[in-house]
């Protein structure tokens, strides 16, 4: 079962300094009973997603079983909306822009 992505609202590519592993932060809406606003931070290895409700994190709250969601439901979803992204940046920059990318 995954979860459904309605919009993407921003998306960018973190190097994570030096030495650390980089990783994608997306900003999305989600659907069904419990949708929200949600970031979700994918990294390069399968597995390894991680997301939270944004409006929670803003009251402070980031604790698990109350502000944790199953990664593993929207990460391919997430991973696919990534690709979409960096392949339609990939094709805008070599025609000469970065601009008008689709999330």
């Amino acid at each position: 079962m995954t979860q459904h992505i309605e919009r993407i609202l921003d998306l960018h590519y973190h190097k994570n300094g030096n030495e650390g592993t980089p990783f994608h932060v997306v900003l999305f809406e989600d659907t069904g009973d419990l949708a929200s606003r949600k970031i979700g931070i994918v990294f390069p290895q399968g597995g390894s997603v991680a997301v939270l409700d944004v409006s929670k994190l803003y009251f402070g709250n980031i604790s698990f079983q109350s502000n944790s969601w199953r990664g593993d439901l929207y990460e391919d979803e997430l991973r696919h909306r990534i690709e979409q992204y960096e392949s339609a940046c990939d094709e805008n920059f070599t025609s000469g822009t970065r601009d008008g990318a689709m999330l």
